[in-house]
């Protein structure tokens, strides 16, 4: 890997919108959830708040107003494996449950109260589910139906098999006011390979369009701005099908190789957005102009629409982001400041202790540079990961890269702690200029950082010679220290501090 290939790594991003003839920043915001929550599917209640699905057994609520607040509600003690949630006409939420082969009801005024209703054919493995336009709402089953339950009755709920016995996964509401759904199951596996699409009117007829790839997978979908629908593909493509001319369906390739893409929402900015489960990445894709797939190397699971206008997701990692379409360069670029002089703070101290073999003073000077840390980064604002979360890389990224440097104290040690902490910092302060001038990462910049800190190394091992090979070091500050630390476009534009 090339040195410019490295500095395209460094996980720090600016997106750009166009509007209006200027570029503006896209500012993401992450929200560490409780330990051992397992946030899931996400989607907007009808209370205003954001609602999602839990691996854990249940349900979790995040306050809009306070977004720190998250609360489970648990369903089942088992292994019910709760999968999507849609807010429905009757005010309350409606999820499924893959394991648990039911429907469930969660009542947003009184969540404590959730009511589950058990699919009539045994292991359906149901989906994910849609508030329809005739007031039911439509789930998918993976074992090859689709579902309709009624919010006043619902225990009566009605399968309709599809006519190819594939499985179906991601539902919604076409523009022309169909259920539309996609086919990704193969016998209970991937392999599916048609969009499908039921008359609410008239559920028995179901029709079936094949997409040009074989075994593609459909995933999610959903309608887009231009009256089309859109859908993610496990093959790594989003597809397009227009519900007038249904057997043209057009597919469009993602960059990033194994991607995976999952969750996909038509967004509040015009632009279809999808979630990348393998690529660990957000894409975007505009309408008019759909051969151009922008990435964002912000790692998300699922996205949908917030009641406040902007875009939610979740992860893996036990997070839930918003990612908020306006200016946010500042903050960013505040915050990797932070990140910077705290990494580099960290490696002084242990140089101090490596040039004296006096470690009496190291807890004091740690905790001036995290009380430095602290303050910077809290006056940066609102973007990126919590302070706990960034907190933590600056731990990881000293402790793991010093004890590569670690042998004998001394002066060559001294120096290649030193020379390590402003490698560090350099690389990130490359980054932060690219997030305050909204410009593409500057390779050069990464080149002389790098050029620097050889240098360096090798000064201090011709006066050594003492641990620490500078290649090997090099490596491990860029993963530890740099590619832990943020989020970056597909032309290199820095946007958020994303400490992962």
């Amino acid at each position: 890997m090339g040195q410019g290939s490295r500095a395209a790594t460094l996980f720090v991003i600016v997106a750009l919108l166009v509007s209006g003839g200027s570029a503006r920043a896209q500012c993401v915001t992450e929200i560490d959830t409780p330990p051992g929550s397992d946030p899931g599917r996400i989607t907007a209640g009808p209370d205003g708040n954001l609602w999602m699905t839990d691996g854990t057994g249940g349900v979790a609520r995040m306050l809009l107003s306070s977004p720190n607040t998250f609360t489970p509600f648990p369903v089942s003690p088992g292994d019910i494996r709760p999968a999507s949630i849609a807010a429905g006409p009757d005010g309350n939420l409606w999820f499924v449950e893959i394991l648990g082969n039911n429907v469930g009801r969660i009542e947003p005024l009184s969540p404590n109260t959730i009511t589950e209703f058990p699919i009539p054919t045994a292991s359906t493995k149901p989906q994910d589910i849609v508030a329809g336009p005739d007031g039911n709402l439509w789930f998918t089953e993976g074992s090859g139906r689709v579902g309709r339950i009624t919010p006043g009755s619902p225990n009566a709920i009605t399968e309709f098999p599809l006519p190819s016995g594939l499985g179906a996964q991601g539902i919604t509401v076409g523009p022309d006011g169909n259920i539309w759904f996609a086919e990704t199951f193969l016998a209970g596996n991937e392999g599916g390979d048609k969009i499908g699409r039921i008359l609410p009117g008239s559920p028995n007829t179901i029709t079936e369009f094949t997409i040009p790839t074989a075994g593609g997978s459909p995933v999610d979908i959903t309608t887009g701005p231009d009256g089309n629908l859109w859908f993610t593909e496990e093959v790594g493509k989003i597809g397009r099908i227009t519900p007038d001319a249904p057997n043209t369906i057009t597919e469009f390739p993602i960059p990033t190789a194994n991607s995976r893409p999952f969750g996909i929402v038509a967004g509040p900015d015009g632009n279809i957005w999808f979630a990348e489960s393998t690529g660990r990445k957000i894409g975007r894709i505009t309408p008019s102009s759909p051969e151009t797939i922008t990435e964002f190397t912000v790692p998300a699971i699922d996205i949908t629409n917030g009641p406040d206008g902007n875009l939610w997701y979740t992860d893996f990692r036990q997070i839930v982001g918003r990612l908020r379409l306006d200016d946010c360069q500042g903050c960013v670029a505040t915050k990797l400041k932070a990140i910077a002089n705290a990494e580099k703070g960290r490696f002084d101290c242990l140089s101090k202790v490596a040039t004296t073999g006096d470690a009496s003073g190291l807890s004091e000077c740690v905790a001036k540079a995290q009380s430095s840390f602290t303050a910077r980064f809290a006056s940066g604002g609102d973007c990126g990961s919590s302070r706990a979360a960034c907190g933590k890389t600056v731990e990881s990224c000293v402790t793991t890269v010093s004890n590569l440097l670690s042998g004998e104290p001394g002066k060559c040690q001294a120096a290649k702690l030193k020379a390590t902490g402003k490698l560090a910092a350099a690389e990130l302060t490359c980054a932060l200029k690219s997030a305050a001038r909204n410009r593409p990462l500057d390779p050069s910049c990464v080149t002389r950082a790098q050029g620097s800190f050889t240098r360096a190394f090798n000064r201090a091992d011709a006066s050594g010679p003492c641990a620490g090979e500078s290649n090997l070091t090099r490596l491990f500050v860029e993963f530890f220290c740099l590619s832990q630390v943020g989020a970056s476009d597909s032309s290199g534009r820095v946007m958020a501090a994303i400490c992962q």
